[in-house]
């Protein structure tokens, strides 16, 4: 009878332990990685989740691009994430006692104009655990633009090309005459179509959606 109740509380303790690092996550938390507003997704947007335990034993890991192909891998810090049932690429997956997230690209295949579910898998000391199945809806732009702290507000983080005499400045003032680039995700498919997870090409491809 010890030796039951023994294995009994050993066994309650393993089940809590994974309970405890289950990937959670709500549809509230699915925001544009650029605007950090929630609401609906859109094909090729970069998208960040925060919620717990989304990221492995790494405190931060910034996803690097395999050097075959250069494509963003599908797991990154035991993470990975299931857009409709396809596998998305993982741009960052991070981990503390804190907070817990994670960036990935919306596959280009997710179709606009239905819902769109989302669940994340996480791998780490030998399990492999799943969230619940999230919807968020689905339309073909969620367009925002990314600013200078990352706080999706305030100064943009913005790309001038002759401002001063000084070529290639993220920080000198704009004057009238500059050209500047700034960075956004959201705009949907492209035409030509760069794949899943690939940087795209200087200058960028056209977004299909005007």
């Amino acid at each position: 009878m010890r030796n039951l109740l023994i294995a009994t509380i050993l066994l309650a303790a393993f089940a809590f332990a994974a309970q405890a690092q289950t990937p959670s996550f709500t549809a509230a938390s699915v925001v544009n990685a650029a605007s950090h507003v929630a609401g609906a997704i859109a094909p090729g947007e970069l998208v960040t989740i925060t919620g717990s335990n989304l990221g492995g034993a790494v405190a931060t890991s910034n996803c690097v691009p395999t050097a075959a192909n250069g494509v963003l891998p599908t797991i990154c810090n035991g993470a990975s994430v299931l857009v409709n049932g396809q596998k998305a690429p993982v741009a960052m997956a991070f981990s503390s006692s804190t907070a817990s997230g994670l960036t990935f690209q919306v596959p280009a295949s997710v179709t606009s104009g239905a819902n769109a579910t989302i669940q994340v898998t996480l791998t780490t000391g030998g399990q492999t655990l799943q969230s619940g199945i999230v919807n968020v809806p689905v339309t073909a732009v969620v367009p925002g633009l990314y600013s200078f702290d990352g706080t999706g507000s305030g100064k943009a983080f913005y790309f001038d090309r002759a401002s001063s005499g000084i070529v290639g400045s993220y920080s000198t003032p704009v004057q009238p005459g500059d050209t500047v680039e700034l960075y956004g995700t959201g705009f949907g498919v492209d035409n030509p179509a760069v794949a899943d997870g690939a940087s795209s090409p200087n200058p960028p491809p056209p977004s299909v959606a005007t």
